[in-house]
């Protein structure tokens, strides 16, 4: 009742202060920097989860949910994607080493991308319990653990193991104009995550933007974000064009992907011409719910055993709460 009622009056204050055409239906975000620090007064706890991880501010460890990044060996190249994170909040790079992984993950999960229906009419998602050794060399890489580390400046923990990922939507993007009223397709709508959530995503096939692909605006990422509702947890196109520039997280089969989700994003659905990608989800270890539960028997493993010797100290900590 209290949050719906903060919501009324957050609408009525935006309809008079702000009478812009680009807020309606279920579109009422907005990056206005006042009216984001009002609701953030309103509905303080996602601020206080960014300043206690450090991601707004910058209190001592001892005063915080996390802690420094464990130690890792030099990757080179870390400190191109980190600059190029810290300004956009999203940057992609493609080598012979990750299109090599990409072809190994797409063989391997072959019959997983071949066209396996969902619940959900869109997606399909692959949760795996057991690994090869290969996989987990490539979920727990370091290259881009040490990414997260100094973009979080503490120790970056993966959220599930690796996510094998065919989205084959049968119901295109459409303008928002459209989508007044959609549930159950939070993902085609322009939306945000939780706090410092980030991914890295490897495509396993060719996309262009004609084919379905994901959306994030450049350069926002850093901006506090929250919702009074669930009218308050979407953004009109209009508002979008207002913000930033929009980038396609499209390129060939080997594309790396980084992002932090915090920036407003979508799925960009177009029948007929599925997206294959390989993702991972990585966290300060904060209050976000993991994709697999370790209590309720949901455990990373390796067939032959976890290799921990092989493992940095920062990819050990990295994949502890998974195991």
């Amino acid at each position: 009742m209290i949050r719906e009622t903060l919501l009324l009056l957050y609408q009525g204050l935006l309809r008079v202060l702000q009478p812009q055409p680009w807020y309606y239906g279920s579109y009422y975000a907005t990056d206005t920097r006042w009216l984001r620090w009002l609701k953030a007064v309103l509905r303080p706890q996602r601020l206080w989860i960014r300043v206690r991880s450090r991601q707004i501010g910058r209190l001592p460890y001892f005063l915080t949910t996390v802690q420094p990044a464990r130690a890792n060996r030099k990757s080179d190249g870390v400190g191109d994607v980190v600059s190029g994170l810290r300004r956009d909040g999203v940057v992609s790079l493609w080598t012979p080493e990750w299109a090599l992984w990409a072809r190994q993950i797409r063989d391997q999960y072959a019959a997983q991308l071949a066209g396996k229906g969902s619940s959900d009419a869109y997606q399909h998602n692959d949760y795996q319990q057991v690994y090869d050794p290969r996989t987990f060399e490539f979920f727990t890489h370091e290259f881009f653990l040490a990414v997260w580390a100094q973009h979080f400046d503490c120790q970056p923990y993966l959220r599930a193991g690796l996510i094998v990922n065919r989205t084959d939507p049968t119901t295109p993007t459409s303008p928002t104009r459209l989508f007044l009223k959609m549930p159950n397709t939070l993902a085609y709508r322009w939306h945000w995550d939780y706090p410092n959530l980030v991914q890295t995503a490897l495509l396993l096939n060719d996309l262009t933007e004609a084919d379905t692909h994901m959306q994030i605006v450049r350069g926002v990422h850093r901006r506090h974000r929250m919702n009074l509702g669930p009218d308050d947890a979407f953004y009109s196109d209009e508002t979008i064009a207002r913000t930033g520039e929009v980038v396609p997280l499209i390129g060939m089969a080997g594309t790396l992907w980084f992002f932090d989700s915090n920036a407003p994003h979508r799925l960009w659905a177009v029948p007929g011409r599925p997206r294959l990608w390989a993702k991972l989800e990585y966290t300060t270890g904060n209050a976000i719910v993991p994709l697999m539960h370790p209590e309720q028997g949901f455990r990373v493993t390796v067939t032959g055993g976890i290799p921990w010797h092989t493992l940095s100290p920062l990819q050990q900590e990295a994949v502890l709460p998974l195991t």
